[in-house]
């Protein structure tokens, strides 16, 4: 009797620790849900004690100003995921030059940045949205071109509604405390992007936002983009974008770009 208590103790040991390994095995973990291309960035949040890393290039020609940013901008940054729907973010520093226009060549560091991103209503299984926060600051870390001596908050609503398998759509709202050049002014945005699953790699989305203001003193700008994302296993996502101005005045010009994202095991 001891003996078959031991063996059934034994079997059973075996069958849960065989069983949390397979929860926890790479094979049960979701895609990598980057949140870059595009303005939205959904309400996916990193899987506890994994590190996921998005970075890419864009480039932008506005009239005779060019204008070449390493990474997209606020999309360069490391994602550390704490909680099945908490996360902790540190946005590394967009390096940035500026030609044409007929002044001189301006080259030179953005800010960093730091952001919690938190997933307080999960509804994908039950077929209904899904809404996230991301609150954060700038630091004044940037170059005297590009950079501000003043941190700069940041708060936006994230939201996720899956139409079916093939079919998302996300939208958001983003408030920010802003500086330009030392001078204080509220800004706000939103954006709404429809998504399409082509495949199980190939995803396309199109996307509208806008911006208001653009900058101190400026108008508002409204702006359309769209994209492709190829999904390369379940770790790696590259992707393509581009998109214009479509208020009269405000970037007139096009934006294209490349970029990845890779999630470490």
């Amino acid at each position: 009797m001891k003996i078959s208590l031991r063996l059934f103790s034994a079997l059973s040991l075996s069958l849960l620790t065989l069983s949390m390994a397979r929860a926890q095995s790479p094979e049960t973990e979701p895609p990598i849900s980057p949140e870059r291309p595009g303005f939205t960035n959904g309400t996916d949040t990193v899987s506890p004690k994994k590190i996921q890393f998005e970075t890419g290039y864009q480039y932008t020609r506005d009239g005779k100003t060019s204008k070449h940013e390493i990474d997209n901008s606020n999309n360069s940054q490391l994602r550390f995921g704490i909680t099945p729907n908490f996360e902790f973010r540190l946005g590394a520093p967009a390096y940035e030059w500026i030609s044409g226009g007929g002044a001189p060549n301006t080259s030179g560091l953005a800010d960093s940045s730091l952001s919690v991103k938190w997933r307080f209503l999960e509804g994908k299984q039950a077929k209904k949205p899904s809404l996230a926060v991301i609150a954060g600051t700038t630091l004044p870390t940037g170059s005297k071109a590009f950079g501000e001596n003043h941190l700069q908050p940041q708060v936006a609503l994230e939201s996720h509604f899956d139409f079916s398998d093939k079919y998302t759509l996300e939208a958001n709202l983003v408030y920010t405390d802003a500086r330009s050049n030392g001078e204080r002014f509220d800004q706000y945005a939103g954006g709404l992007n429809l998504g399409y699953n082509l495949s199980q790699t190939t995803g396309l989305f199109v996307e509208t936002y806008r911006v208001s203001p653009t900058d101190f003193g400026s108008v508002s700008g409204s702006y359309v983009d769209g994209g492709v994302t190829y999904l390369v296993g379940k770790d790696t996502q590259f992707d393509i974008n581009a998109g214009t101005g479509i208020t009269k005045g405000v970037r007139s010009g096009f934006f294209v770009g490349a970029g990845i994202a890779h999630r470490f095991k």
